[in-house]
């Protein structure tokens, strides 16, 4: 600070003074609130890390219809799309799969799907005739 401006907070030798006795309960509560809302999320543990999986692993949790042996459909991690996937080749001795179609109405996904010249087992179809219209209307 230059030295002809002066600091209201500050003390003699221009450094700010401590306000912490002078603020009331509610004012020194409203500023821990904030100051843990600005604190940064910790990123996860690695082992809790590696027992998620992504949306291409074969171990994907949000599997909503197994097509075939080489297509399924997800929702993606996000929970705004379905994706149609296609299985491609194999990671680490694992499954890999690729998106291929991202749609967010169930007329959209079940288009892409016949489309996709998959077999589709049956009893698939009757899992995607019974999704919501859009994707937004999927209970978490």
């Amino acid at each position: 600070m230059h030295p002809r401006m002066k600091n209201p907070a500050a003390g003699d030798g221009g450094a700010p003074k401590c306000l912490a006795g002078q603020l009331d309960a509610s004012e020194n509560n409203h500023i821990q609130r904030a100051m843990q809302r600005a604190a940064p999320t910790p990123a996860p543990a690695i082992s809790e890390r590696k027992h998620r999986s992504s949306e291409t692993a074969d171990d994907y949790r949000h599997v909503v219809a197994q097509l075939s042996d080489g297509w399924r459909v997800i929702v993606c991690a996000g929970g705004i799309q379905w994706i149609l996937q296609r299985r491609d080749g194999e990671r680490a001795g694992r499954a890999r799969w690729v998106g291929i179609d991202y749609c967010r109405t169930r007329k959209a996904l079940l288009r892409q799907c016949r489309a996709s010249h998959a077999r589709i087992d049956p009893a698939a179809w009757s899992v995607l005739d019974e999704l919501p219209a859009h994707i937004a209307e999927m209970p978490q």
